[in-house]
């Protein structure tokens, strides 16, 4: 998939000669893949997809406040994406990592990279449980900013994903200057699809 727009941001229909382009590309070795985290249909071969993605932006300062390290500045933006998906008998694994480079024209560059882990099981057709992890480094080359999430989760699953119930409990690690900081979170949330 490909996509060519004004690159001016959402609901942004001002003139721009800083046009972004996004591309994605997706394979599945074995076979089509339904495009949802955990292995529901409790699959009976194996199921994988990896994919890589691209988007690069020339951001303009006059219209663009967007992306909190370019605000007030014109910068060229390039995100370069991977990911991996593989499902069987009810476990699944899956990950991703993006990579963020922005050319300021101020000479202030930055580097940001973050990615996930994560690890699932269909305990029964409507119980799943997931493990993951994420990482977020907004400026590599600065120290004392990372961040990362260790997430225990699970879910119960009424009609897939059109009703279910998911509950999860999270610690969420941030380095600042001024010392690491540890959230413990709890969330309980349904969806209804309809």
């Amino acid at each position: 998939a490909t996509s060519i727009t004004n690159g001016d941001g959402q609901t942004a229909a001002a003139g721009s000669n800083h046009n972004a382009f996004a591309a994605r590309i997706a394979v599945s070795p074995l076979g089509a893949m339904a495009n949802d985290e955990p292995d529901l249909a409790i699959s009976k071969k194996p199921q994988f997809t990896i994919g890589a993605n691209y988007l690069h932006n020339t951001v303009d300062a006059a219209g663009y406040t967007g992306y909190e390290t370019l605000a007030g500045d014109l910068g060229e933006v390039n995100n370069f994406g991977v990911d991996a998906h593989f499902k069987w008998l009810g476990a699944s694994l899956q990950g991703e990592a993006i990579f963020f480079d922005a050319d300021r024209a101020n000479g202030t560059d930055r580097r940001a990279l973050g990615w996930y882990a994560q690890a699932g099981y269909m305990v029964t057709p409507k119980i799943g449980l997931a493990l993951r992890y994420s990482q977020y480094d907004p400026n590599r080359d600065a120290s004392n900013d990372l961040q990362s999430e260790q997430i225990g989760a699970v879910s119960y699953y009424f009609d897939k994903h059109n009703l279910k119930l998911q509950a999860d409990v999270a610690n969420i690690h941030k380095q600042t200057s001024s010392g690491p900081t540890d959230d413990l979170q709890f969330r309980v949330q349904a969806q209804l699809v309809f």
